[in-house]
């Protein structure tokens, strides 16, 4: 199969050019289009750590699909394919009207087995790209999309089932039949998937972005990532930067990163887990701490080279909110800065906890106004 390395259009092999765009194709895929018998791939919609998203049909149905083809260097092991059948089944029984439904899954037989996840098929743009071209949201606006995003965090957690990489370009908006936004969040628990067996020197950067197409979400600041950090050829390991550290911040990130490998995305991931500790449900609240942060803010909590983010996670705390945004009154600093408490049992248990004390503490703003 060749893909158009500019619309993403997938094309048979016998394809030379793009009959949309006269682009040379590029081979993507050994063999034919169709996926274990029954997805006819028809455009790729964006590429990354995980694999590639394309939109799919159905040849029985005819219905259209989102289509993750998960390739890594874990595929020819058997233990991980069990495992990625029992995370895929896990993944199906998610049903809420906030997470983006798995509807099928499979490995396709060729390659030795290509695991692939079947996703109802979805239009709208990511909460990135809304956030960027905004600035920010007002508290009044922010409101009602964190609390989906919080209800569909805290319902993954009481089945059991961690995202381990939420972020804006995780978090999408569609348009229900009122017109309203509706929240769809994506890839819950890939990243457990993926962290059985992680690409070693390799950084998987995406191809393009499309906005308004299901996978627009793929930037290299913001891509999941595997730190090899045991290995010093990995080019993906945590180094500290050129920039100015002093020699105890060298020193503590040089502890943290001395073996082990981390899954996430710089920026979001919770300071334990830099520290070698599991993941837990409250390293998911950290995560949508930075994602509530960004969303009224207009900025993450902590910037700067990988390594200095890094460090400033596992040790600092961010600015008072109402200093970074004006349009942020003083009354919500404690509740945005809750969640990013460096100490996991001084985090809100839920997510539905941390959007119930901004309500809280915007409804002081308000009686002081």
């Amino acid at each position: 199969m060749k893909e158009c390395p500019e619309c993403g259009k997938c094309l048979d092999d016998d394809q030379l050019n793009c009959p949309r765009d006269g682009f040379p194709l590029n081979v993507s895929l050994k063999g034919t289009r169709l996926i274990d018998g029954k997805y006819l791939l028809e455009r790729c919609l964006g590429s990354g750590a995980m694999g590639s998203v394309y939109q799919a049909k159905h040849i029985e149905l005819q219905k259209i699909f989102a289509l993750k083809l998960i390739r890594h260097s874990g595929l020819s092991n058997a233990s991980y394919l069990a495992r990625f059948r029992t995370e895929a089944k896990a993944l199906g029984k998610l049903q809420h009207p906030n997470v983006v439904q798995v509807t099928d899954y499979g490995i396709d037989p060729r390659n030795r087995g290509i695991p692939y996840l079947v996703m109802e098929y979805l239009e709208g743009m990511t909460l990135f790209h809304h956030i960027r071209a905004k600035g920010y949201l007002a508290i009044e606006e922010a409101l009602p999309l964190l609390e989906s995003i919080a209800s569909a965090l805290d319902y993954a957690h009481s089945c059991g089932i961690l995202h381990r990489d939420l972020k804006l370009t995780n978090i999408f908006l569609v348009e229900d039949i009122s017109g309203r936004q509706q929240v769809k969040i994506l890839d819950f628990g890939l990243a457990r998937i993926k962290a059985e067996h992680p690409v070693r020197g390799k950084r998987a950067i995406s191809q393009r972005l499309r906005q308004g197409i299901y996978y627009d979400r793929l930037q290299e600041e913001t891509e999941t990532l595997a730190l090899a950090i045991d290995n010093k050829n990995d080019s993906s390991q945590v180094r500290p930067s050129s920039s100015p550290l002093s020699g105890l911040q060298k020193e503590k990130i040089d502890r943290l990163t001395q073996s082990g490998t981390v899954m996430g995305t710089p920026g979001y991931i919770a300071p334990e887990i830099f520290r070698g500790h599991e993941a837990t449900t409250v390293s998911d609240i950290y995560s949508f701490g930075v994602v509530v942060y960004e969303v009224l803010i207009g900025c993450q909590p902590f910037r700067g080279s990988r390594a200095q983010i890094i460090y400033q996670h596992t040790y600092e705390s961010p600015r008072f909110p109402s200093a970074e945004q004006f349009a942020v009154p003083k009354e919500l600093d404690q509740a945005i800065l809750e969640p990013l408490n460096n100490e996991p049992n001084m985090r809100p248990n839920k997510a539905m906890d941390v959007v119930r004390n901004l309500k809280e503490a915007y409804a002081r703003y308000r009686y002081r106004i």
